[in-house]
C-alpha cells in the first residue's frame, strides 16, 4: 500500500512513476494506491484523476490490470498469480476447499439419512 493522499500531485506523480518502474521487484504482484476521496479538490479529485491516468496508460502498454476499490483506493495488478485475493477480487483457495468439504459432508449426511436400515 502506498498512501498518497497527503502529498501534492507533483510528488505523488513521481512516487507512482517510481513504483511502476520498479514493479518487477514487488513480490506481491500488486500495489494499492490510496488517493483519498478528494475532499480538498474543487471539482474532481485531482490526485485520483492523475493516478488513474498514469496507471491506465501503463496498464494498457504492459497488459496490467487496474481496479478501483472504493472512492479512495486504486489497485494495479502486475502479476495476478502473485497478487493477494483482496487485490484481484477472487475468493481465496481456502474458501473453495472449505466449500467442497462442506458440500461433501452435506451429501454424505443426506445419503446416510436416506439409506435403509
Amino acid at each position: 500500500m502506498v498512501d498518497l493522499h497527503d502529498l501534492n500531485t507533483k510528488i505523488a506523480r513521481n512516487c507512482v512513476k517510481s513504483i511502476l518502474e520498479q514493479h518487477e521487484s514487488i513480490e506481491t504482484g500488486a500495489v494499492c494506491f490510496i488517493t483519498g476521496v478528494g475532499k480538498n479538490s474543487n471539482k474532481q479529485p485531482a490526485m485520483r484523476s492523475m493516478v488513474l491516468k498514469l496507471l491506465h496508460k501503463q496498464a494498457k502498454k504492459k497488459g496490467w490490470e487496474v481496479q478501483l476499490q472504493g472512492m479512495g483506493r486504486i489497485i494495479i495488478i502486475f502479476d495476478a498469480t502473485k497478487a493477494p485475493a483482496s487485490a484481484t477480487g477472487q475468493l481465496p483457495k481456502v474458501f473453495w476447499v472449505a466449500a467442497a468439504v462442506f458440500i461433501l459432508l452435506l451429501l454424505g449426511s443426506l445419503l446416510h439419512s436416506c439409506w435403509p436400515k
